[in-house]
């Protein structure tokens, strides 16, 4: 697939994803696909990795960007929390109401949900997936790693507290 070398497009399998509530889409992880051939192609990708339609469907035109996608720099539809300096980003929030506050564990490098080479997987007795570290010395007990939904400027806070 151009622009990720490591990744390929398996027509013989597809993918269920669904637009969550703020226009991000929430995929099966990449080993999960079902087992359904893809029929009728009409699209190829470009140098960037752009999906491009060979036909357009008549009557359809590109979207504006959302809210969340003109404000924050994102990758994969997952927005980025922490500034340069290991800040989280003005106007996003740490889950207040239940979620990853309550989970510490271990955290290795790469994920199955993007293919934004910072992401994150993240272990308790639970599984997050993507996680994003606010520097790159990430990997020690106590910091503090950023757990969110494709689009969602609440993310769930990940405590490390053993190396991976």
């Amino acid at each position: 697939m151009p622009g990720y070398p490591k990744a390929c497009v398996d027509r013989k399998r597809t993918w269920i994803c669904v637009i969550n509530v703020v226009g991000g889409y929430d995929c099966l992880i990449r080993h999960e696909p079902l087992y359904e051939p893809l029929r009728n192609q009409n699209a190829t990708t470009d140098a960037r990795g752009l999906l491009r339609l060979d036909h357009p469907l008549r009557g359809t035109h590109l979207t504006p960007p959302l809210a969340w996608q003109r404000r924050y720099p994102h990758i994969d539809g997952f927005i980025h929390p922490w500034t340069r300096a290991g800040k989280l980003r003005p106007g996003l929030t740490f889950d207040q109401a239940g979620g990853a506050r309550h989970y510490r564990g271990t955290c290795w490098r790469g994920t199955e949900i993007t293919f934004d080479k910072s992401a994150l997987r993240c272990y308790s007795d639970v599984q997050f997936d993507p996680c994003f570290p606010p520097t790159a010395d990430w990997n020690r007990r106590g910091a503090v790693v950023a757990c969110g939904d494709a689009g969602l400027t609440s993310f769930g806070r990940f405590v490390i507290t053993k190396h991976a």
